[in-house]
């Protein structure tokens, strides 16, 4: 199979989640009338978590310093932007604390260096482990959203639970199946879920 060839299942689900963070933040303005508010509690309830799952399943296990270095650069030359325009409109600078969803990049490199690590062949214990992090995380007041820590522990399972669909627990059920039925349901259960 070729791996540069793409996967219309996944453009789409990452097209919906798209749209559903610009309609988000549309309804995001009228949360004060009617039932907007609860749409966007369940949409923010399930479309971070899905980005991360994506960003999970399409991170190599590998990340060189050099890969790692230019997302650190990218964050900072954005993150920058909006820390000077702050300083200058608020009088307030925040270093350490990622602007809007800057916060993505700098997670990102976090979870995909702690991957490598990581015996992401041992999913019975990198997943349970990972949600005992994100739960014990949110008890201590020392993470902040300094480094956007709070986030990062927080979201951190949903990143690998990818590790399930790289598995031998998850080839599985697509090799040894003739139709892709199970294997089919199998993808939409989990993506539900998530």
């Amino acid at each position: 199979m070729n791996e540069n060839k793409r996967i219309a299942f996944w453009d789409i689900f990452k097209g919906i989640l798209i749209f559903l963070v610009v309609f988000t933040h549309f309804l995001y303005n009228y949360t004060e009338l009617g039932n907007a508010k609860y749409l966007v509690n369940i949409i923010y309830f399930f479309h971070m978590p899905a980005f991360v799952f994506i960003s999970g399943y399409f991170s190599k296990k590998e990340i060189t310093f050099k890969k790692a270095l230019k997302y650190i650069l990218i964050y900072i030359i954005f993150n920058s932007v909006f820390i000077l325009y702050t300083a200058v409109t608020s009088k307030s600078l925040l270093l350490l604390t990622p602007f809007f969803s800057y916060w993505y990049i700098l997670a990102l490199v976090i979870w995909r260096i702690i991957a490598k690590y990581l015996p992401c062949n041992k999913w019975y214990i990198v997943i349970p482990f990972s949600f005992v992090i994100a739960l014990v995380s949110g008890y201590f007041s020392d993470v902040t959203t300094v480094f956007a820590m709070d986030k990062v522990f927080g979201f951190l399972p949903f990143f690998f639970i990818r590790i399930l669909f790289t598995s031998k627990l998850y080839y599985f059920f697509y090799k040894k199946k003739k139709s892709l039925g199970l294997y089919s349901r199998l993808n939409y259960i989990c993506i539900y879920i998530v």
